[in-house]
C-alpha cells in the first residue's frame, strides 16, 4: 500500500511539472530572417525596432527589419492584440 501512495505522489509531481512547462512551450516559435535562416525562440517584446528573444535561457535582440515579412506581420498582429486587451473585457455597467 505504501508503494502505491509513493507512486501516486510521483505521478502527481510529474504531471504538475509537465503542465507548468506548457506556457513556455507554447511561446516557442520558428523565426525566419530575410536570408531564410531559421531559429526557434520565444518573443519577449519589441522596443526601438529590436525584437527581444529568449532561446536556451539567454536573451538577445534582433532587428525586426531583418525578419521575414511573415514574421514582421506576426509581430504586428501580436502588438495589436496586446494593445486591445481581452476580447470581452468585464466592464462595470452604469451605476
Amino acid at each position: 500500500m505504501r508503494t502505491f501512495r509513493t507512486f501516486s505522489r510521483l505521478r502527481a509531481t510529474a504531471l504538475l511539472l509537465a503542465l507548468s512547462a506548457l506556457p513556455a512551450l507554447a511561446g516557442i516559435r520558428t523565426w525566419t530572417d530575410v536570408r531564410g535562416r531559421q531559429m526557434q525562440a520565444i518573443l519577449l517584446g519589441v522596443q526601438d525596432g529590436q525584437a527581444h528573444f529568449e532561446r536556451d535561457g539567454h536573451t538577445f535582440r534582433f532587428p525586426v527589419s531583418s525578419l521575414s515579412e511573415a514574421d514582421r506581420q506576426y509581430i504586428a498582429r501580436q502588438q495589436l492584440l496586446s494593445r486591445r486587451g481581452p476580447a470581452n473585457p468585464a466592464s462595470p455597467g452604469p451605476a
